[in-house]
């Protein structure tokens, strides 16, 4: 940052012509060109900065490249319920997300765990629950609100497609959900 002396107006810095006479043209020149040269330094910093990643984009990437394995192993194993039995990873990425895309995490997340809870609640397992065929027992309620939560998940596909594209862009880690 310039200090107030020698901000981009300074009218202050007048230069002697030959004469002795004061030009303040070359001033507000001077002034100018370092107003440029402080423009160009940030610009040319702060990519520098932003594409060395930093402790919690590596922390994230980290965490992706750590759970990669495990996620790609509970999507492809036939079977319901995948998705949930990999909240605890997703929470733990969504934890460890950069701000940027944390709304995502936060909404493929929440809607994953709402989810859980209502199947919870009503005591039935994910695989037990098929849509439009719910178990026997299960009171209007119960089945409104795993409805609900399940339609919440499917209103999550925008969120899990930007998350995956962030983590392929900022990690270049290939990540399965």
């Amino acid at each position: 940052m310039l200090s107030p002396d020698r901000r981009c107006d300074d009218r202050r810095d007048h230069r002697r012509d030959h004469r002795g006479e004061q030009t303040p043209e070359r001033g507000r020149r001077g002034a100018i060109a370092r107003c440029a040269a402080a423009v160009v330094g940030v610009l040319l910093v702060a990519p520098l900065t932003a594409s060395c990643g930093g402790s919690s984009t590596d922390a994230y990437c980290d965490a992706v490249k750590g759970h990669q394995k495990e996620l790609t192993d509970l999507f492809s194993a036939p079977g319901d319920g995948a998705v949930l039995k990999a909240l605890p990873a997703l929470r733990d990425l969504r934890d460890a997300a950069p701000s940027d895309i944390r709304a995502d995490w936060n909404q493929l997340v929440g809607a994953l765990g709402d989810l859980q809870s209502a199947l919870d609640a009503a005591d039935v397992a994910p695989g037990d629950y098929a849509a439009g065929k719910p178990p026997a027992g299960l009171t209007a309620a119960e089945r409104a609100r795993i409805t609900a939560a399940a339609n919440e998940v499917s209103g999550a596909q925008e969120a899990s497609a930007h998350v995956l594209q962030e983590v392929r862009d900022v990690c270049h880690t290939p990540l399965t959900l």
